[in-house]
């Protein structure tokens, strides 16, 4: 009777079955019906709650009776919606039963997701689903971020919001994973567009850090090219050398870090770090040169074997190249205190007016905006490829600038000895070697 055309609202019937005290089954069946009713959203639905329950002609025991049937209800409601989702859920067959990378996992293993979308199932490994939200959190073109939309790699669709919910839920609690981006993603509701706002910032960063560690090897390669020629048109007496031949594998290993600081030098966003990293890089790569200025050049080894059948001397000539560096990072000397005080990079500041006047940076503008971090610290990524010892690099990196020219001249007197004695020793059966360093 409540429910025609012209008084089809929420506020008309409650009031009225409250007014005709109709009994507990018929009011609850009557709210459940305007909750199914599509007219109705979520936002109308507590919004005529609201006003029901601030209407000042119903009395408290009338507020009250409807609280208690509008919870009821909900309760109801809410409880079928779920057997709903559950009866949909069991009964959707799985279309993608692999990983990313094509091997078959199954629904009950460990860290394994299932997400339900256009009636069918995909089981993901979470690890592959993180990467997926990263990826498109932190996309960008030409270090200007531009966060995409969360989708489905197997049908390129959106996933909703409720979706995204659970990933981050099952990552939370089902996982030991933590990434700030997800987790401040999820504190802004997950609205893309505040979450770029708020934190464009941090995505530069992202995009820096990416560009340099996952772009092509031979993009990478002519970045470092031309950050050494740049280097060393800026600082002539420590010019860094690289032979046309040296493997780029190799250059890009070693000089990823430094490419870093570059690029962060010139397009991050926060100016703290862009003034201090403009410096730091500098003095890193005249650490580097001081302590192998030899790195890059080309080494022909000669090596002389006696044959006997012939009585003559075999040459065989082996190219190899310096490689000996200094490691970006450094061990954490101050660790039992560094968490007492802050402890600023001295070095960094003792070699910073030469550097400021080099490269022709107001002094006092630089100072009072720079924070002199410390980066003291080790990591494993940036360690030496023939897997040598720190203290070793120390040792012989001290000595190498000095001794490398006396090791050469020694070698060629030898070579000289050896080649008027050649006749005394054709019985000697001996393997001597000889390094020439590579003058282009």
């Amino acid at each position: 009777m409540f429910f025609n055309n012209e008084q089809n609202t929420f506020q008309y019937i409650i009031e009225n079955l409250i007014k005709t005290n109709y009994l507990t089954e018929t009011i609850n069946e009557k709210i459940f019906e305007i909750f199914i009713y599509n007219e109705y959203s979520i936002k109308n639905k507590y919004k005529y709650f609201f006003q029901t329950i601030h209407n000042f002609f119903l009395s408290k025991e009338q507020k009250d009776k409807f609280i208690n049937f509008f919870s009821k209800v909900q309760k109801t409601y809410y409880a079928l919606n779920r057997f709903a989702y559950l009866y949909k859920y069991n009964k959707t067959k799985i279309v993608v039963n692999t990983d990313m990378c094509l091997n078959p996992i199954h629904i009950n293993d460990k860290n394994i997701i299932s997400v339900c979308q256009n009636n069918n199932k995909y089981l993901f490994h979470i690890n592959d689903l993180i990467q997926i939200i990263i990826s498109a959190l932190t996309h960008s073109h030409s270090f200007f971020s531009q966060p995409l939309e969360c989708k489905n790699p197997y049908n390129n669709q959106p996933f909703n919001k409720s979706t995204l919910y659970n990933i981050y839920f099952f990552i939370k609690f089902k996982t030991y994973f933590h990434h700030e981006l997800i987790h401040k993603f999820f504190e802004n509701n997950l609205n893309i567009t505040i979450f770029y706002n708020k934190y464009e910032y941090l995505l530069r960063d992202y995009s820096i850090e990416n560009y340099v560690y996952k772009s092509p090897i031979n993009i990478i390669h002519k970045e470092i090219l031309e950050m050494i020629e740049n280097f060393n048109k800026k600082f002539n007496e420590h010019k860094i050398v690289i032979d046309k031949d040296f493997p780029i594998e190799k250059l890009v290993h070693i000089m990823k870090p430094y490419l870093f600081l570059l690029f962060t030098s010139k397009y991050s966003m926060i100016p703290t770090r862009r003034n201090f990293s403009k410096i730091y890089v500098y003095t890193k790569l005249i650490q580097f040169y001081h302590f192998n200025s030899q790195f890059g050049r080309k080494i022909i080894k000669i090596s002389k074997i006696f044959d006997k059948s012939k009585l003559t001397f075999k040459i065989n000539k082996t190219i190899q190249f310096n490689d000996k560096h200094i490691q970006f990072h450094k061990k954490n000397l101050n660790f039992l205190y560094d968490h007492l005080k802050i402890i600023n990079n001295n070095e960094l500041q003792e070699n910073s007016t030469f550097i400021i006047n080099r490269l022709n940076i107001n002094s006092n503008e630089y100072h009072n905006n720079t924070i002199y971090y410390n980066y003291e610290e080790y990591t494993d990524e940036d360690t030496n490829e023939e897997g040598d010892n720190e203290e070793d690099d120390d040792e012989e990196g001290d000595n190498e600038e000095d001794t490398n020219e006396d090791i050469e001249m020694e070698d060629i007197n030898t070579d000289n000895n050896q080649e008027n004695n050649e006749e005394n020793n054709e019985e000697n059966n001996e393997e001597n070697e000889y390094d020439y360093e590579c003058v282009d």
